[in-house]
């Protein structure tokens, strides 16, 4: 098995058609589709280095590791802040301790690379892999949920008291309808990203000027979907899908601060969608949990540092982080 990178625009846009044929084989998810990631990486992470990194067998593209590296050195999937799912994209019954023994051999002889931060790992097997082929100043960690559910229609999976209080917020807003958008609603996510800053819901740079376009390009692609929630001609909400190979992740959600909006939405089109299950995205939130009874599901992140300082400080961050954390919950 051979490694090589790639490091250039050009290249990143050579390999598309190798990509997309690599991701239909594997059992990744849209947020390893090859337009997903170039727009990502020239619209939002530009001034960092590209790192894709390839593993071949006989002419035979078996594992494609969608990677930048950043300001401090640290080899990271591309948009891991934004994409819930991350991780190689490996063709189906490559995944072997050849190819993972491979790939620590050559971080740990990359100069340009004193760290790994591979955050959301959502396969455990993978997971596992690395873990076990870096051998020291290493760690493995679970520091997020996402939310499943499956089968919604018939609320079967859900208390008495749950649906009874489901079909009072649906009552609420029974006059309220949600439609799937062909045109991306630019001025609208605006208007209700400006609510919720105000309210405290989002932080004022979280999703700025150039990550709306980017979510536009992504839109133009048939990447994503928008659904509009509505009542009386007032928006109160947009919801994100990523939708591809029969899944549904919901991503990011925009909303009026009006008390149950997002949530009606949520029962609105969740009792008519057809993806069995569905993934409400990153986060136990009280909304998802409580409401919907989802199931949290682990995604995983791995850390490995060349310095053993480096590696010391980062899990006392960690740890004070997580006790932190402890408190407040």
């Amino acid at each position: 098995m051979q490694l090589r990178v790639i490091d250039t625009i050009e290249e990143f846009k050579a390999i598309e058609s190798a990509w997309e044929a690599l991701w239909k084989q594997s059992s990744s998810t849209v947020f390893q589709a090859f337009s997903i990631n170039i727009e990502a990486y020239m619209q939002l992470l530009y001034q960092n280095t590209l790192q894709l990194i390839l593993l071949e067998e006989k002419k035979s593209l078996k594992a494609i590791f969608p990677c930048y590296i950043d300001a401090n050195k640290t080899l990271r999937f591309i948009n891991d802040d934004h994409f819930d799912f991350c991780g190689p994209i490996i063709s189906e019954g490559a995944v072997s301790n050849k190819l993972f023994k491979l790939f620590a051999k050559f971080i740990q002889e990359n100069k340009k690379v004193t760290q790994v931060h591979f955050k959301n790992l959502f396969n455990t097997e993978i997971s596992s892999l690395l873990n076990y082929h870096f051998k020291k100043r290493k760690s493995l960690f679970s520091e997020v949920q996402h939310c499943l559910i499956d089968d919604f229609k018939e609320w079967g999976q859900l208390t008495s008291s749950e649906k009874s209080e489901l079909k009072r917020i649906k009552n609420k807003f029974s006059e309220a309808t949600t439609i799937k958008l062909t045109a991306f609603p630019k001025k609208g996510l605006e208007s209700l990203m400006s609510l919720m800053v105000k309210q405290g819901l989002r932080k004022q740079n979280f999703y700025n000027k150039s990550f709306i376009h980017w979510m536009e390009s992504i839109f133009k692609k048939g990447l994503m979907e928008v659904w509009r929630f509505e009542q009386d001609g007032q928006l109160l909400s947009l919801s994100c899908h990523l939708v591809t190979k029969d899944s549904r992740i919901v991503w990011i959600d925009f909303y009026d601060p009006k008390p149950y909006a997002n949530i009606a939405h949520y029962i609105c089109f969740l009792e008519n969608l057809e993806e069995k299950p569905i993934s409400l995205g990153r986060g136990t939130y009280s909304y998802k949990m409580n409401n919907f009874n989802a199931m949290p599901v682990d995604l995983y992140s791995f850390y490995y540092s060349k310095s053993s300082l480096a590696f010391f400080i980062s899990e006392i961050k960690r740890a004070c982080k997580s006790y932190i954390k402890s408190l407040i919950n």
